[in-house]
């Protein structure tokens, strides 16, 4: 489902015109029709608004469980920001931070992040603006993991 779609579905649970959205809003109920219809996407901070006026959660439109700021595991991974793609997918921005974190604990963190991804459908993106799936410092920890695995395994032989 869209961005779009969302907030289409949002507002008609809330019982509102895109007129009425608008005028909550302060804005021209055009830009409500052109969201609905996936023509122009809203930026995070409107969506916030959006979700305001309708009496909803951000995630509701976005479809993304997470929000600017979350964290998760200890602090060790922190949502930077939350945005949409050019095709209207969710794409959310993370920050990282491996400092303290044993093997065992990183490569659970890394397993953990990919499984989000792939059952919200998120686009999971480094701290560079990477998706995950292709960020060089990603393939990095997963190598690390790796040979020290490696290593302790031809140290138990």
């Amino acid at each position: 489902m869209t961005v779009g779609e969302r907030i289409k579905e949002a507002r008609k649970k809330a019982k509102m015109t895109q007129n009425e959205l608008a005028q909550k809003m302060g804005i021209p109920f055009q830009s409500i029709s052109q969201w609905e219809r996936d023509l122009r996407k809203p930026k995070y901070e409107t969506l916030a608004r959006i979700a305001t006026a309708l009496g909803c959660n951000i995630s509701d439109l976005t479809g993304a469980p997470f929000t600017e700021g979350d964290t998760f595991w200890d602090g060790h991974l922190k949502v930077t920001d939350v945005d949409l793609g050019d095709s209207g997918d969710c794409e959310v921005g993370f920050k990282f931070d491996t400092t303290g974190l044993s093997l065992e604990q990183l490569k659970s963190s890394l397993e953990l992040i990919f499984k989000m991804q792939e059952e919200t459908g998120v686009v999971i993106k480094d701290a560079k603006g990477i998706p995950f799936k292709d960020s060089c410092e990603i393939k990095r920890l997963f190598d690390l993991v790796a040979e020290q695995e490696k290593a302790k395994t031809s140290v138990e032989d």
